[in-house]
């Protein structure tokens, strides 16, 4: 519902719209995100816009967690929206998980990022 999968200069990626979400929808996104990403063969592309939306405690605790636990699953991450405290938290996210997620300013700079081999 909130995930889909995209081609991009012949890429697939998985693109999670946060964009607008409640919590409670974000956090529904993310735990679909997740499952995609486990059940998909090989390597995940991913690409997350958090443009206007608010980013929860629970949500980080369970973007964390989860994120650890599949980093040998994703090959790249780009996320645009990424704001303010955002910024701090996406600091600590990649520290954690020790797979990082790269913050661009636009659609563009991101996939063409996740784009390159």
């Amino acid at each position: 519902m909130y995930n889909t999968w995209i081609q991009h200069n012949g890429q697939k990626i998985l693109y999670t719209k946060y964009s607008g979400l409640t919590e409670e929808q974000m956090i529904k996104a993310l735990k679909e995100q997740f499952e995609i990403v486990k059940a998909s063969p090989g390597k995940v592309r991913n690409f997350g816009d958090f443009t206007n939306s608010t980013v929860s405690s629970d949500f980080m605790s369970i973007a964390k967690s989860n994120g650890k636990e599949l980093s040998y699953k994703i090959e790249k991450t780009a996320l645009i929206g990424i704001t303010g405290i955002k910024k701090i938290l996406l600091n600590g996210y990649n520290a954690f998980t020790k797979n990082p997620a790269h913050p661009f300013d636009t659609e563009k700079e991101a996939l063409a990022f996740l784009a390159k081999n």
